[in-house]
């Protein structure tokens, strides 16, 4: 029979990534590492059963209220709502990549190498507060007796909000990549938007436009001699998405292409036989790959130019 533990030796929380810093955005969130060992009246090593590390709850360090939990969901990621401010998980599906640390923050990471009869679980944590938040741990026993780890070192930890970047329009821009001939619809251009922060390409992780279908009127108000719609496609995935119901005969991908990771398209084509009355403007809102959300507004500047027809504003 195993022993009942009396006392915890290690019960610790340290930033495992981001450096104990993380948006608040409510997406992206910050990996903690938790290291418990538990010990008997004798101070030999006690396995904690699985529903005593299933108990380890994290809290508020200043008066010990419970942070929400969120239970693991796989889906469309839903952020932290105004109401929780802060809620952590055992999991991190949403995937968000963490905040870059320097090499010098990298240091106070928790190393990879671990201690003898010490049990490990991550935790991720995130938040749409921008004050910090100092937590620590509670863990229950099997009997319902709770511990917390107040009085250990490193038995808490503070996680800093930042404030989620923002970037000048002229740091995006489009790139046409691959033209795709199309027989009576002329030819497609597949047009990748690309954002650049001082050598690092931001990947997207995803997109949408509103509205969809834009168009550009070069002929009267009753003959229109050249016009444009457009789709969109989202980071990595060659489908092309249309404003319902799709063009007749238009293609739903792109041949010839990979798309490559994190990066979102527009896909534009001509129409001889656009109607009049379609917009030449349309928005899109994107999320990056910290879980920062971006909104662009974009027109058509002429459905003749190849390089350029679109702009950003």
């Amino acid at each position: 029979m195993t022993e009942k533990w009396v006392s915890l030796e290690t019960f610790t929380v340290v930033s495992a990534a981001g450096g104990g810093r993380l948006f608040w955005n409510g997406l992206q969130a910050v990996k903690l590492r938790v290291a418990i060992k538990a010990v008997d009246i004798n101070n030999h090593p006690v396995v904690l059963s699985e529903k005593e590390l299933r108990s380890i709850k994290l809290v508020n360090h200043h008066g010990g209220a419970a942070i929400h939990y969120r239970r693991p969901v796989s889906g469309k990621p839903q952020p932290v709502t105004q109401e929780q401010g802060w809620d952590w998980s055992d999991a991190n599906l949403d995937g968000y990549d963490y905040v870059p640390t320097s090499s010098q923050q990298l240091a106070y990471e928790e190393p990879s190498v671990k201690s003898r009869n010490t049990h490990y679980v991550d935790l991720y944590v995130r938040t749409v507060r921008q004050v910090p938040l100092t937590v620590s741990l509670t863990v229950e026993r099997d009997d319902g007796i709770q511990f917390d780890s107040r009085g250990h070192g490193e038995g808490y930890m503070t996680i800093t909000p930042l404030r989620p970047t923002t970037y000048p329009v002229d740091r995006y821009k489009f790139e046409i990549v691959h033209t795709m001939e199309l027989g009576r619809w002329g030819r497609l251009d597949y047009i990748p938007l690309v954002l650049n922060d001082n050598g690092v390409n931001i990947e997207f992780r995803s997109i949408s436009v509103s509205p969809v279908g834009v168009g550009y009127h070069a002929g009267s108000a009753t003959v229109t001699r050249v016009g444009m719609i457009s789709g969109y496609m989202a980071p990595g995935v060659n489908r092309i998405t249309y404003l319902l119901p799709r063009p007749p005969d238009a293609p739903t991908s792109v041949t010839g292409i990979t798309p490559l990771r994190g990066q979102p398209a527009i896909v534009t084509f001509r129409d001889r036989w656009l109607s009049p009355g379609k917009v030449k403007n349309a928005t899109i809102t994107a999320i990056d790959m910290y879980g920062n959300s971006h909104t662009l507004r974009f027109r058509i500047v002429s459905p003749e130019r190849v390089d350029g027809r679109l702009e950003l504003y």
